[in-house]
């Protein structure tokens, strides 16, 4: 057992077990919600930037989209050319039905090895049982699951952001723990951040910071890691310069000022950092009350056994290293929103957020650790014998929260009442009269249904929109509309 000490974290003697009684039901609710996900995937198709996507990618290879992206609309310079090349599958619905479930074994699989390698010491069913469980708690929370996952468009840019951090994560801390990497390891971890960075703007950030700060550590402690620290915070310092000073932020932002008519004054400033504290309370104070993440927490520390010292730095005391996380954790947090709010002049998309979410509980997992040893010394000393019913019972709130979320309630009822089976149809009837309509007008109805979490924004009632544009030339249509 470890206990935080002003000089680090030392072994105290228990004479009871934390370990809970994992029983086979908690394992098939857990999983159970990954299957319906991966099971939602069979109804997910393309719409909107998915059709402008493939269209561009029929008329120009993969270098000059990238080009063209780079220099005149954003330096994602990943998910650009990525997006594109997926949506060229537009007409091939079981590549969009498979990605889903992709993404998010992926997502287990890099999630359960990080948390392998931070719980060395407990079980491989344990160790599963973890992973479930902050998987579980993680998308359940999300504000929208359907942007994040179920839209290529947004899973490409904002959930493989979160797939290329785990892998930083995971390989930063095996750094730290082995003192070294093999040069495979130390490849694939360049790898990562490069790819990770450009993704999206935040993550970019992300990746800036968490090798830089290891680094700056380093240097003034003057420890050996400082050698393998620096390519690595050099590397992600020149990935975030590529993707913010792109040439097509600027070009994109002009736009953006030129179709509204206005120009970013310092008042303009203030209001949308106004917008961003408004954004930050209401966010964190959803995260840390609506959701199960505080249970979660609480779950996790009957589970977990980290070895070694998780502060920022060993020298302060634990409440200065405590209030040193969360500065930084909740200073990232409000970094990201308002650099979104201001690129986008106030808005804070959904599927922005999710990315904004993830770092957020990563944030509050690392404020977790360095507080750990606390934690379980309170475990001992407090609940005595009752450690397998306080298990029990903070696992039942913790379920509690993550059945009454919306991703999880309205998921499953519209998987029963049918929902999805009505979309289906309704997509690939319109399908088939695009097929059968080309060189024509086209006037659909509305679909019967839209469930959530499947993604789907429907064509507009003018044919000279943006989206049903896209949709009339992916389908080879003289135009298309939405009957009124």
């Amino acid at each position: 057992m470890w206990s935080a000490t002003p000089s680090g974290w030392t072994m105290i003697k228990s004479n009871t077990d934390l370990k809970p009684d994992l029983k086979a039901w908690r394992f098939i609710v857990l999983a159970a919600y990954f299957v319906l996900l991966c099971w939602i995937g069979f109804y997910a198709f393309p719409n909107e930037d998915d059709y402008a996507y493939a269209n561009l990618f029929r008329a120009h290879n993969l270098w000059d989209i990238q080009s063209e992206m780079y220099f005149n609309w954003s330096g994602r310079y990943l998910s650009n050319c990525t997006i594109a090349a997926m949506a060229g599958f537009n007409d091939s619905p079981r590549v969009y039905h498979m990605l889903p479930g992709v993404m998010m074994t992926v997502f287990l699989g890099l999630l359960f090895g990080l948390v392998r390698e931070l719980n060395k010491a407990r079980s491989f069913r344990l160790n599963a049982f973890i992973t479930l469980t902050i998987f579980a708690g993680f998308l359940a929370g999300l504000k929208s699951l359907n942007e994040s996952l179920y839209f290529l468009a947004g899973s490409f840019t904002y959930f493989w952001g979160m797939i290329f951090s785990l892998a930083v994560f995971r390989l930063l801390l095996r750094l730290h723990g082995q003192r070294r990497l093999s040069a495979p390891a130390y490849l694939a971890l360049c790898a990562c951040i490069i790819l990770g960075a450009g993704t999206n703007e935040i993550t970019a950030l992300f990746m800036a910071t968490v090798t830089a700060l290891p680094a700056l550590l380093a240097l003034l402690k003057k420890d050996r890691l400082l050698p393998a620290l620096l390519p690595l915070a050099l590397l992600s310092a020149a990935c975030l310069f590529a993707s913010y000073l792109a040439p097509g932020n600027f070009v994109r932002a002009q736009t953006a000022i030129s179709d509204k008519n206005m120009a970013m004054t310092i008042s303009q400033i203030f209001t949308i950092f106004g917008i961003a504290v408004s954004e930050m309370c209401e966010f964190t104070g959803r995260w840390l009350f609506l959701t199960p993440l505080l249970p979660m927490l609480w779950v996790l520390s009957h589970l977990l056994d980290p070895k070694g010292d998780w502060r920022l730095w060993p020298g302060f005391r634990l409440t200065g290293n405590l209030a040193l996380g969360i500065v930084l954790w909740l200073g990232f947090t409000f970094a990201g929103i308002f650099i979104t709010c201001y690129a986008l002049s106030g808005a804070l998309p959904s599927r922005t957020l999710a990315v904004i979410q993830f770092y957020f509980v990563s944030g509050a997992f690392f404020v977790f650790l360095t507080a750990f040893g606390s934690i379980r010394s309170l475990l001992e000393k407090r609940l005595s014998g009752k450690k397998l019913s306080r298990f029990r019972a903070v696992f039942l709130v913790f379920l509690v929260m993550f059945l009454l979320q919306k991703n999880v309630s309205l998921p499953a009822w519209n998987l029963i009442s049918g929902n999805y089976g009505l979309f289906r149809q309704g997509y690939l009837q319109r399908t088939e009269a695009a097929l059968s309509h080309q060189d024509r007008d086209l006037l659909l109805d509305r679909l019967p249904a839209y469930p959530y979490p499947v993604f789907y924004r429907e064509l507009r009632t003018d044919p000279d929109n943006w989206a049903n544009r896209a949709y009339a030339q992916f389908w080879k249509l003289r135009s298309v509309r939405i009957r009124d």
